[in-house]
């Protein structure tokens, strides 16, 4: 008996590409429904009904996917927003990147992640109209949508309620007062307030949140981000990420 192929049409952003043979492609997706995917889009690179414009990094599209066995197959798609404004500039590139790697790194795989898109789709439109501050108020809402947000109002220690001032232990995901022996990085005000999901204009302080979640990363996930050098470099090239 032949097993029946299960179609799917969602909402995605293409969080990553890889040329595969001579036109084909593998892209993966992060969706609402299905989390984070990995599908095979036979001819994409010489397909101009199919998906001519839509399979771009940082790109929102409605996806038709089928799965079959185990393996998703994009038949499909159609471009909802292709944030061209990401391509500003140099910085909006480079901190779209960030975003989609952490993404990567957070979203599960074959789950439900409404959350998680929901935060990535605010960050990168906050990259594409240039409010490159304003995007990094995704990263606490993305640790917050995988469950890896520590408590922000007391102290993981003492119970005691936490101030402006606070440490942030990454390997253990606790947070620490004044009050208490230091332990992590300490957070500035400014900074502790975007981990508490408030807005942010600064660079400065998006810089070090930034910096912040690199380090997270890193220490909870056993290795380093992406170089965010070789990532534009390589779309420089039109070589999409690998």
């Amino acid at each position: 008996m032949r097993a029946v192929a299960r179609q799917v049409v969602t909402e995605a952003v293409v969080i990553r590409r890889q040329d595969y043979g001579d036109s084909d492609r593998i892209v993966e997706l992060l969706t609402p429904e299905l989390g984070r995917v990995s599908a095979f889009a036979a001819g994409a690179r010489a397909s101009r009904r199919r998906f001519q414009g839509t399979l771009e990094l940082f790109a929102s599209i409605d996806a038709q996917l089928v799965e079959r066995r185990g393996l998703w197959r994009l038949d499909g798609a159609s471009l909802r927003d292709v944030r061209l404004g990401i391509r500003g500039s140099l910085e909006q590139i480079e901190r779209a990147t960030i975003l989609l790697d952490v993404a990567r790194s957070l979203a599960p795989e074959h789950h439900e992640a409404r959350d998680m898109h929901r935060a990535l789709c605010a960050g990168l439109d906050a990259v594409a109209r240039a409010a490159v501050a304003e995007a990094v108020v995704a990263y606490p809402r993305m640790l917050a949508a995988a469950g890896l947000l520590p408590p922000l109002d007391v102290c993981s220690l003492c119970g005691e309620p936490l101030g402006a001032r606070l440490w942030l232990d990454v390997s253990a995901a606790q947070t620490t007062c004044e009050r208490c022996p230091p332990r992590g990085i300490e957070l500035a005000p400014a900074v502790a307030a975007v981990w508490r999901r408030q807005t942010c204009e600064d660079t400065r302080v998006a810089d070090a949140v930034e910096k912040t979640i690199q380090t997270w990363l890193s220490t909870q996930l056993g290795r380093a981000p992406h170089c965010v050098g070789a990532i534009t470099e390589g779309l420089n090239n039109g070589r999409g990420l690998t």
